[in-house]
C-alpha cells in the first residue's frame, strides 16, 4: 500500500507516528535532521540540540539544515511576541511594522568549545542610523570666491569651523550591532563573573541599569573614549540573565508525557554596540529586543 509514496515522506511518517521504532530507521543525514527537530518540538529540547549539533559536527553542512537548526533553537528559547520586534529573525526584505529601523545585515553562528556538552548560539543584526547634527555653527571666514578655480593656490586654508562643518556633512551614518547569545553550558558562574570575562579591560567606564528585574538580570552600560579626531566614543549595553529550561519550553510536549522539572538553566546575553552619537537609537533597539523576553 506504500507504492508510489516518496521515500522521504515515508521516513517522515515513520518518525512522526512510530517514534519508539526510530532506532530502526536508516540513520542518514536527513532522517537525523527530522528526528532532532521533532524532539525539540516535543519538549526534549536538549536531546534535540545534542542530536542536531552532532550532525553539524560530523560535517553535514547543508545550508538549509544549518539555518533551520539555528532558527529552531531561537524560536524555542525566545518565542516571538506580538508587542516586540525580534529583528534578527526577520527577513531583510520584510519590514516589521513594530519597529522604525530595519536590519542592514543579519547573521547567526553556532560554536562549541572542545569540552562543552552543548553549543553556544549567536544571533545578530546590524542597523544603520543617520546621525543627529550636533554642530554649533560659529560662522565662516569671509572669502572672495571670484576666480577660485583659477587661483586656488592663493586661497586661505579653511577655518576650524569650516573643517568641522565639512566633516559633519561627510560623516552622516553609524551602525548599531545587536546580538543575542544563547549559552547552554556556562550557567554555573555568577552573572558578574560571566560577563567580566568577556568585557574586562574593554571600556573606560561602566554603569548599571534596571532592565528585566523579574529575571534578576545584570544590566550594564559601557563607554569607551575614542582616539580618533571627530569621533565621540563607543557605547555598549549588556544584559545577562538565566532562565530555567522548564519555564522556557513550558507547555510543549504531549500531555501524557509532561516536561520534567529541569534544573538546567539557559544563559542569555543581549548586547548592543554603537557609537555614542547614536546611543539613543541603540538604546531604543535594545528595549525593543528585550520585550521578547
Amino acid at each position: 500500500m506504500w507504492r508510489g509514496i516518496p521515500h522521504g515522506l515515508l521516513l517522515w511518517v515513520v518518525l512522526l507516528f512510530l517514534s519508539p521504532c526510530a532506532a530502526n530507521v536508516p540513520q542518514n543525514s536527513e532522517t537525523v535532521w527530522l528526528r532532532g527537530v521533532k524532539l525539540m518540538g516535543a519538549g526534549e529540547v536538549l536531546e534535540g540540540i545534542r542530536l542536531l549539533d552532532s550532525l553539524r559536527m560530523a560535517g553535514f553542512a547543508d545550508s538549509l539544515f544549518l539555518s533551520d537548526y539555528a532558527s529552531s533553537v531561537f524560536h524555542t528559547f525566545v518565542p516571538q511576541k506580538m508587542d516586540s520586534c525580534v529583528a534578527f529573525l526577520q527577513n531583510a526584505s520584510t519590514r516589521p511594522v513594530c519597529d522604525s529601523a530595519y536590519p542592514d545585515r543579519i547573521s547567526w553562528k553556532v560554536t562549541k568549545a572542545v569540552r562543552s556538552l552543548y553549543p553556544c548560539f549567536q544571533y545578530g543584526a546590524t542597523f544603520v542610523y543617520r546621525k543627529p547634527y550636533r554642530l554649533v555653527f560659529l560662522g565662516l571666514v569671509a572669502q572672495d570666491a571670484t576666480g577660485a578655480l583659477l587661483h586656488f593656490q592663493t586661497l586661505q586654508p579653511p577655518s576650524p569651523a569650516q573643517r568641522i562643518l565639512s566633516a559633519e556633512f561627510e560623516d552622516r551614518e553609524d551602525a548599531a550591532e545587536c546580538n543575542v547569545y544563547v549559552d547552554l553550558d556556562d550557567t554555573q558562574s555568577p552573572l558578574t563573573d560571566y560577563v567580566a570575562r568577556r568585557i574586562n579591560g574593554e571600556y573606560d567606564s561602566i554603569s548599571s541599569a534596571n532592565d528585566l528585574p523579574r529575571y534578576h538580570a545584570l544590566s550594564l552600560r559601557c563607554y569607551r573614549r575614542s582616539c580618533y579626531a571627530g569621533k565621540q566614543g563607543d557605547f555598549a549595553a549588556y544584559i545577562v540573565f538565566d532562565r530555567p529550561l522548564s519555564d522556557l519550553v513550558k507547555g510543549s510536549g504531549p500531555k501524557s508525557h509532561p516536561l520534567r522539572k529541569s534544573v538546567q538553566k539557559i544563559g542569555f546575553t543581549v548586547a548592543v554596540r554603537s557609537g555614542v552619537e547614536i546611543q539613543v537609537f541603540a538604546e531604543e533597539k535594545l528595549q525593543s529586543m528585550l520585550r521578547a523576553f
